[in-house]
């Protein structure tokens, strides 16, 4: 290692710290949007998120709701379907929520920005939404497809299954409860993680389920995708932050009539990106 890295590597990660502390903490008084979806309500779905790091709603989606989204992505993909120039035999599309649209409103699904503004303590911003299809292929272990965790500190996704994931199939895979360890780093190697480092965090969940299925899960815990010879894969993502890493989106009025009042001040809110994004 340089010996000017090694000296850096505990200042860096020590001033890390302390943003992360002044971002990450709850908002003192802060009180979060409450919503619920039958018997799910957001506090308990935020509760599940920091007690594990992450949450399984399965059959989030109804059957009709599914088809639809189906559709909208196999339009997606007839008309942007081009390869994916950093992951193999894999199409991943990225869309602009503020512009509407089915796909886009799961992204903005009231009852899970609720679920995630409660578990961040602060108010919730969108990052971005995108779908993504893994078609079969032989199994390796690469970037996103090995153990590691996002180098973004507390920081939440939600995966919607469009496709069924079966345990043995590309699903993802997360370790329960390593959200809530503080991960030093200072370059990009060291956010990667060997099987054996991994398993030192605990036993792993698989990512499994039927179609309609969403995860809600904190990147800072150790997770994976997996690639074999498995069905092909479809996922709608949603990326949510509490304030740092935006993007910034568009705000069409008239092709968001059916969000309520507090979904569009989200988005609203989310529009200018932040500076890491600029």
């Amino acid at each position: 290692m340089n010996p000017s890295a090694s000296f850096l590597r505990p200042i860096k990660s020590g001033l890390h710290a302390v943003e992360d502390y002044f971002h990450f903490r709850p908002l003192p008084g802060f009180k979060p949007w409450e919503a619920t979806r039958g018997k799910l309500s957001s506090k308990a779905v935020a509760d599940e998120l920091r007690k594990n790091g992450i949450c399984k709603l399965e059959r989030y989606l109804n059957s009709e709701r599914l088809k639809d989204c189906r559709l909208a992505w196999e339009a997606m993909l007839r008309s942007h379907g081009e390869p994916s120039p950093d992951t193999p035999a894999a199409v991943q599309i990225s869309f602009d929520c503020g512009k509407g649209g089915v796909l886009a409103e799961l992204v903005l699904d009231e009852m899970i920005l609720a679920a995630i503004e409660n578990y961040y303590g602060r108010p919730v911003y969108l990052v971005g939404g995108s779908a993504q299809r893994l078609f079969p292929i032989e199994p390796y272990t690469d970037k996103a497809f090995q153990w590691h965790h996002d180098a973004k500190g507390k920081y939440l996704k939600a995966m919607w299954l469009l496709t069924d994931a079966p345990l043995d199939g590309q699903r993802m895979s997360y370790i329960p409860g390593s959200h809530r360890q503080r991960h030093a780093f200072t370059t990009y190697q060291e956010t990667r993680l060997t099987e054996q480092e991994a398993r030192r965090y605990g036993p792993v969940s698989e990512c499994a389920g039927p179609a309609g299925t969403v995860f809600i899960f904190d990147t800072n815990g150790i997770h994976r995708g997996n690639r074999n010879r498995g069905p092909i894969r479809d996922t709608v993502l949603g990326n949510y932050s509490a304030g740092r890493h935006r993007r910034g989106c568009s705000f069409e009025d008239e092709k968001l009539s059916h969000l309520s009042a507090w979904q569009k001040d989200v988005l609203s809110r989310s529009r200018k990106a932040s500076p890491a994004h600029r």
